[in-house]
Order: C-alpha cells, then sequence, then structure tokens
C-alpha cells in the first residue's frame, strides 16, 4: 500500500508540473536551464579547483577533523557562488510568473545545490580571511593538505 500512495504522490506532482509548465514562461524556462548547465561546468571546474586553492597556515594547523570540516564548508559556498549569477537570474524571472508557479518551484527546486553550514571553530576570522580566497569550487578529497 505504501508505495501506491508515494507512487500516486509522485504522479501528482508529475501531472501538477507539467500542467505548470505551460503556465511558466519561456524565460524562466531558459533560465533555469542556463542555472543547470552552469552546475554542469561547476562540477566541471572543481575537478581542477584545489589546483587553485590558496595555501593556509591556518588550516594546516588544524586537528584533521576539524580541517576536513573548514574544507568540506569551503567547497560548498564555492559551489554554490559559482552558480550564484544563475541563481539570481532564475530568483528574477521567477518572480514575475504566477503565484501558483512561484510556490511550486519554491516547493521542489533547490536554488542553491548545497546548505553551507559554517564550522564552529574559534578562528572565525580566519575562515572569512580563507574564504575570501576560496575563487573556484573544488573537490574536497584534492586538496593537498587534507591529510597531515
Amino acid at each position: 500500500m505504501e508505495k501506491k500512495k508515494t507512487f500516486g504522490n509522485a504522479l501528482a506532482v508529475m501531472l501538477f508540473s507539467a500542467s505548470l509548465q505551460t503556465q511558466a514562461s519561456d524565460s524562466l524556462t531558459m533560465s533555469y536551464d542556463a542555472l543547470e548547465a552552469k552546475k554542469d561546468l561547476c562540477f566541471e571546474v572543481a575537478k581542477t579547483g584545489h589546483q587553485d586553492f590558496p595555501n593556509s597556515d591556518w588550516l594546516k594547523s588544524l586537528e584533521e577533523n576539524k580541517r576536513t570540516e573548514v574544507l568540506i564548508y569551503l567547497a560548498q559556498r564555492s559551489f554554490n557562488a559559482c552558480l550564484s549569477n544563475e541563481i539570481g537570474a532564475f530568483k528574477k524571472q521567477l518572480a514575475i510568473q504566477t503565484q501558483e508557479v512561484q510556490e511550486f518551484v519554491n516547493k521542489y527546486v533547490s536554488f542553491e545545490p548545497y546548505i553551507a553550514k559554517a564550522p564552529q571553530i574559534a578562528e572565525a576570522a580566519k575562515l572569512q580571511e580563507l574564504e575570501s580566497k576560496v575563487n573556484k569550487p573544488f573537490h574536497v578529497s584534492k586538496v593537498p593538505f587534507i591529510q597531515r
């Protein structure tokens, strides 16, 4: 029974979204497509982004678990930042859609793929300083000083 209920909910969402798609403007669809294309590009950039990761004695001095936590946060923030222009353009197009379209998109579409929560560390200023130097997405596991 539970599977039918889940499938029914998914089917209802699909049918509802299909009807909303006819209400959404082409400009919204185009801006969403641009956002999705940029996500792909940001993932590609992240493959080599570690090569430009700033050297940080502060980060190297952290215990491994804290260092990893900081790197994960920075990776998430940098990926979201890579998408910021496209997210802004999509939100601008969304704002001129019908209320029904806006509510549906806000409920089912995640604008930023990562929810970057800053780690609890004593040196918040050092984290902010390092964050300001990270200028492209990267894979945490490829950062040279992830291991001590």
